[in-house]
Formats: structure tokens, sequence, C-alpha cells
């Protein structure tokens, strides 16, 4: 197993970093676009304004990492643990979030127009202010989830009710 500790301003775009451990690593600013790291560590780590656009992170663990400000177009996360990351101001305009866990995850001012978000666990999640556009949440839980302000459409499948604390009429 690999352990880097600083990779910031990198360019690892393209690169094959599956099951490598950048537990707590400081990476702003790397560019880390299409880049194949499937459960790959980066719990702790600050990838704030990184570029992972098209990467493939599905079953990593991002758990408490920082990724304000991140470009996360397309990545496909599909069951990656995000619990307590920053994403905030991030974009994962048409990313693949299905069966991930982004409980206490802040998602304030992130756009995830045209997300794929089902079986998404955002349970107290922080939605002020983001765009879901188009975003399927099929069977998403909402308990707890704090989206004051949230902006959506009719194109928007919103989860069932019995997802949500509180009724989607107050985005």
């Amino acid at each position: 197993m690999v352990c880097l500790d600083s990779l910031a301003n990198a360019d690892l775009s393209y690169a094959i970093l599956e099951n490598l451990n950048f537990r707590n690593a400081y990476m702003a600013n790397t560019n880390l676009k299409n880049s194949q790291a499937s459960k790959v560590d980066l719990e702790g780590a600050v990838l704030a304004d990184c570029d992972l656009s098209g990467a493939d992170l599905s079953g990593a663990n991002l758990k408490y990492a920082n990724l304000k400000g991140a470009r996360l177009e397309n990545v496909n996360l599909r069951g990656a643990n995000l619990e307590g990351a920053n994403l905030e101001g991030a974009c994962l305009h048409g990313a693949n979030l299905c069966d991930a866990n982004l409980t206490d995850v802040n998602l304030k001012d992130a756009n995830l127009d045209d997300a794929e978000m089902r079986r998404t666990n955002l349970t107290n999640a922080e939605l002020g202010n983001a765009s879901l556009y188009r975003a399927d949440l099929w069977m998403a839980n909402m308990k707890g989830c704090k989206y004051g302000k949230a902006n959506y459409d009719s194109r928007t499948r919103l989860p069932t009710m019995k997802n949500w604390t509180k009724s989607p009429k107050a985005l």
C-alpha cells in the first residue's frame, strides 16, 4: 500500500490510483480528471478546488474530506463514503452518487443538476441553495436533511414522503 502526504497542484489526470491510501493528504488544486481511483482511501484529505471530472471514485472512502469548490462533473461515486465531507460550492453535475453515504455532508451551494442519487443516504445533509435540476433522488434517505432554498424543477425525481422529515414543498 502506498501512502503519500502532499500532492498539491499535481497533475494526476488519467492516473490509476485504485486502492491507494491518501488519508489526510493535502491535494488542493490537484488535477485528478478521468483518474481511476476506485476504493481509494481519501479520508480527511484536502481536495479543495481539485478537478475530479470524469474520475471513477466508486467505493472510495472520502469521509471528512474537504472538497470545497471541487469540480466533480460526471464523476462516479457509486457506493462511496462521503460522511461528514465538505462539498460546499462543488460542481457534481451529472455525478453518479447512487448508494453513496452522504450523512452529515455539506452540499451548500453545490450543483447537483442531472446527478443520479438513487438510494443515497443524505441523513442530516446540508443542501441549502443547492441546485438539483433533473436530479434523480428516488429512494434517497433525506431524514433530517436541511434543504432551505434548494432549487429543483418538475423533472427532479424526489424520494417518497417516508424518506423526508418535512414535505419537499418546503424546498
